[in-house]
C-alpha cells in the first residue's frame, strides 16, 4: 500500500501562493508609495544587470549542482531517463515537516524562487549604497550571460549529436553528476 502523504501538501493551496506572491507585492507598494519611487527611475542597463543577476542566483540556487548541499534538507533529487535516452534530474519537497515542505516548493520551482530573489535583488539595489552592490551586480550579471550563453551551446551541441547518432549502445552508464538543463 502507497505511503499517505500529509493534509498539507494538498490543502491550503491558495494560501500557500498567497504566502510565496503577496509579500514582495506588498512591499513594492509601499515603496512606490512612501517613498516616491518611480520604475522609470531605474536605468534601463541597472535593470537589465538586475535580470541576469536574478537569472543566475536563481539558476544556482534551483538547479546547480554546487548548491546541492542548500537543498539537500528540503528537496529530494531523482534522476531517470527520457525517452530520447538522456538522464534528467527532477526535485520534490521533501515531507517530513510542513516548514521543509514548504521550503522545499520553492527552491524546487524556479519561477517561485525567481520572484524571492527578485526581491531581494531589488531591496537591494534600493538600500545597499551603490560603490558595494554594482561590483556584486555586474559579477552576477556576467555570470547570468555566461549560463545563458552555456545553456544555447549545449542544447545546439546536443542537437547536432542527435543528428549524427549512431544507434543506441546496450552498455550505457548512468552519469556520476547531472547537468542543471
Amino acid at each position: 500500500m502507497a505511503k499517505r502523504q500529509p493534509d498539507y501538501m494538498y490543502k491550503n493551496w491558495l494560501l500557500r501562493l498567497i504566502t510565496i506572491s503577496i509579500p514582495p507585492l506588498i512591499w513594492i507598494i509601499w515603496a512606490l508609495n512612501t517613498e516616491g519611487w518611480k520604475v522609470n527611475q531605474i536605468p534601463t542597463l541597472d535593470l537589465f544587470l538586475l535580470g541576469l543577476a536574478s537569472f543566475r542566483i536563481t539558476r544556482l540556487l534551483s538547479l546547480d549542482a554546487i548548491a546541492e548541499f542548500l537543498r539537500g534538507p528540503f528537496v529530494r533529487e531523482y534522476s531517470f531517463r527520457t525517452s530520447l535516452g538522456v538522464f534528467k534530474v527532477d526535485q520534490e519537497p521533501r515531507s517530513e515537516s510542513m516548514l521543509r515542505y514548504h521550503i522545499g516548493e520553492i527552491l524546487s520551482c524556479y519561477w517561485c524562487l525567481g520572484v524571492w530573489v527578485s526581491f531581494f535583488l531589488v531591496v537591494g539595489y534600493l538600500y545597499i549604497p551603490k560603490n558595494f552592490y554594482l561590483p556584486f551586480l555586474l559579477f552576477l550579471s556576467v555570470a547570468g550571460l555566461q549560463a545563458i550563453f552555456d545553456t544555447l551551446a549545449r542544447f545546439m551541441l546536443q542537437g547536432l549529436r542527435w543528428f549524427n547518432r549512431e544507434p543506441e549502445e546496450e552498455g550505457r552508464k548512468e552519469p556520476k553528476h547531472h547537468e542543471s538543463f
